[in-house]
């Protein structure tokens, strides 16, 4: 099959070639299982002999037990023919058809069931895409007749054998199913595998229906709580911008706090200084006051990060009441203290 004929095929040819490929995967598996194991998971049938005449059965069918009928030689008529080559279930519905052209019954209700023999590993086929197919199928009198006996027993047979030629048999109960003579427990098994496969859908359809739910309640509820989240976002948001703000605040205090100020000034000035004034305007300091003959206050205060604007003393001035003042030489010092503006209240 090429590519261009699976995209011409329509949806029930695709799905016979699924179904046929379905039964071909199944077979191989059953065929994988051993035989020991396959008796024990399924039983084997009794083989019951049905004789037409009295249209009875010997042995009698088992009544819990699994059993099939084998047809006598002659009463099913099987006959070969050449038919397109198509698939199990095509076949099928084309034999049922072309019944009356293929059996010599009258029209009405005939039991016939199609089947390909394998021959050499696979089907004997003709030429023109035709392949031969054994048909196999019984009169209306004899399928009723038959029909009327199996149903003189509590459960079905699982096959109606009839014997072939060459030593095969054709199982023709689907036959007498479709026809509408026995119980068709294929189709009943189908009804009741709808029937769970329907009821899964629909609990997953449930299961399905339940989520969108809870996740439509889910957005209701935050688009409910979305104006009180956007107040308390905001909230959250002021009151970290007022954190920062005090912490800057507190920072910049914490360096131009004039107690901070005056104590970075003392650390830094020389041991022995003495301050007889202190002026402060914006960033500018201005202090005087005596110093030791040795000591270098500008120095200090310039190690300490302040930048001496103006300084002035009397250490080269003559005269006896500059140079020998008890407390020491007097200066006048003008500075500038970065920062110390900002947080002077």
């Amino acid at each position: 099959m090429s590519g261009r004929g699976i995209l011409d095929a329509d949806m029930q040819t695709v799905g016979g070639w699924i179904a046929d490929g379905t039964r071909w995967w199944l077979g191989q598996l059953r065929a994988m299982v051993p035989a020991r194991l396959a008796e024990a998971m399924q039983p084997a049938a009794s083989a019951v002999d049905y004789a037409p005449g009295p249209a009875s059965f010997a042995p009698e069918p088992p009544r819990s037990k699994p059993w099939t009928v084998l047809l006598p030689p002659g009463l099913a008529l099987v006959r070969e023919v050449e038919l397109p080559a198509v698939a199990p279930r095509a076949l099928d519905a084309m034999v049922r058809l072309e019944a009356d052209r293929l059996m010599p019954f009258p029209p009405g209700m005939a039991a016939v069931i199609a089947a390909v023999p394998e021959t050499g590993g696979g089907a004997a086929k003709a030429s023109g895409g035709r392949r031969l197919t054994t048909i196999a199928g019984l009169s209306p009198d004899a399928a009723r007749t038959l029909a009327a006996a199996i149903a003189d027993w509590p459960t079905p047979p699982v096959a109606v054998l009839a014997p072939l030629p060459d030593g095969g048999a054709i199982d023709l109960l689907p036959a007498l199913a479709r026809a509408g003579l026995v119980p068709d427990e294929a189709a009943r098994a189908r009804l009741w595998w709808t029937i769970v496969a329907a009821l899964f859908a629909l609990n997953l359809a449930l299961i399905v229906w339940r989520d969108v739910a809870a996740i439509e309640r889910l957005n209701d509820v935050i688009e409910q709580q979305q104006p009180a989240l956007t107040v308390a976002r905001r909230i959250n948001g002021r009151i970290r911008a007022d954190t920062a703000l005090a912490g800057s605040v507190t920072a910049e205090r914490k360096a131009g706090e004039p107690l901070a100020l005056m104590g970075r000034v003392a650390a830094a000035l020389p041991p022995g200084v003495w301050l007889q004034r202190w002026g402060w305007q914006d960033t500018a300091l201005h202090l005087a006051g005596m110093r030791p003959p040795q000591s270098d206050v500008a120095g200090a205060l310039r190690k300490a990060g302040f930048v001496t604007v103006r300084y002035a003393d009397s250490a080269g001035e003559s005269g006896a009441e500059a140079a020998g003042t008890p407390l020491g030489v007097p200066f006048d010092i003008v500075v500038s203290a970065p920062g110390a503006g900002k947080a002077r209240p």
